[in-house]
C-alpha cells in the first residue's frame, strides 16, 4: 500500500524553494524559472523499505502571491513541514520563526512535523547564517536541522526523507495514542510555542 504524506514547503522569496523542490522531484536544477508555475508535485520514493508518494506544495511569500485563505488551506492539509531559508540571507533566516508561529496558529492544536533546511550549501564564500544559528533555531522548533545544496544535489532527498520519517513517526503515535491498551513510548512531532 502506497501511502501519501503532503509536505508543504515555506520561506521567503527567492531563497532556492522551487530549486529544491525540482531538485527532489525531477532531479535537475535549473537557473532561470518562473516560480507562480508548478506544483503540487509527486514523486513516489521508497524509504526505509516502505514505499512512499510525497506530495510536495510550496508556499510562496503568504501576502504576495496567494491569498491568506489559500495559504492557510495549504497549512491545514499539510502533514509535515520544511521551513527553508538560503545561508546566502540574513532576513530569509529572520523571518522564519514569524512563518512558524503563523503556521502553529493555523494548525491550533495539532503537533507539527517539521525539519528547518538551510538552502545554497555551496556557496559558503557568500554564507551570511552560521550551521549554528540554524542548529539553534530547529532545537527551538523541536526539529531536524539540515544544509542542502539544490545545485550540488547534497542532503536535498535527505531534506525530504527525514520529514517524511517524521511524518510516519507522528502517525504511529497518533495511532498509540488512539489505542487506549499501549501508550507506552509515545513519541511523534513537537513544537514550541
Amino acid at each position: 500500500m502506497i501511502t501519501i504524506h503532503k509536505i508543504v514547503v515555506i520561506g521567503g522569496g527567492g531563497i532556492g524553494k522551487t530549486a529544491l523542490i525540482n531538485q527532489f522531484n525531477l532531479s535537475s536544477f535549473v537557473t532561470a524559472y518562473d516560480p507562480a508555475i508548478g506544483g503540487p508535485y509527486r514523486k513516489q520514493c521508497v524509504i526505509d523499505d516502505k514505499v512512499a508518494l510525497v506530495e510536495t506544495e510550496e508556499l510562496f511569500d503568504w501576502g504576495e502571491v496567494y491569498s491568506r485563505s489559500i495559504a492557510e488551506s495549504y497549512v491545514r492539509d499539510g502533514e509535515g513541514f520544511m521551513f527553508v531559508y538560503s545561508i546566502t540571507s540574513r532576513n530569509s533566516f529572520d523571518e522564519i520563526s514569524g512563518l512558524y508561529q503563523e503556521v502553529l496558529q493555523i494548525k491550533g492544536d495539532v503537533p507539527i512535523c517539521a525539519v528547518l533546511v538551510a538552502t545554497k550549501s555551496d556557496l559558503h564564500q557568500e554564507r551570511q547564517v552560521t550551521a549554528q544559528e540554524g542548529r539553534e533555531l530547529a532545537k527551538r522548533f523541536h526539529c531536524r536541522f539540515i544544509e542542502a545544496s539544490s545545485k550540488t544535489a547534497v542532503n536535498v532527498d535527505e531534506s525530504f526523507y527525514t520529514l517524511v520519517r517524521e511524518i510516519r513517526s507522528n502517525k504511529e503515535a497518533q495511532s498509540k495514542n488512539d489505542n487506549p491498551a499501549d501508550k507506552s513510548d509515545v513519541s511523534g512531532c513537537r513544537c514550541l510555542v
